[in-house]
């Protein structure tokens, strides 16, 4: 595992959190990634993207945690979270 791209690694945790999910399937309510995109070329993010969109049939609920606009696509509901001044502001969009 020493040899793979960061990318590579980000796939293969991905991977399994997805196959012990389908094992455990009666018991994982949801999975939270953050930062799934960290490391990953613009294929893997695509690729990415279509996993998280087929995952529901796995996993109910998916949290992801990012900065990357491009999974805003993949979403029922975004929780945006933005420094206004001195404090932070929450602003929920749901998709279309």
């Amino acid at each position: 595992i020493k040899a793979m791209s960061g990318g590579e690694r980000v796939s293969i945790s991905l991977s399994l959190r997805l196959a012990l999910a389908r094992l455990m399937r009666s018991n994982v309510g949801f999975i939270i990634m953050d930062e799934p995109t960290v490391h990953l070329d613009d294929y893997r993010r695509k690729e990415l993207l279509e996993v998280v969109r087929k995952a529901n049939e796995i996993v109910p609920q998916i949290i992801l945690v990012t900065h990357d606009e491009e999974l805003k696509d993949v979403g029922d509901e975004i929780i945006k979270v933005e420094m206004e001044g001195d404090s932070s502001k929450v602003k929920v969009e749901t998709s279309d």
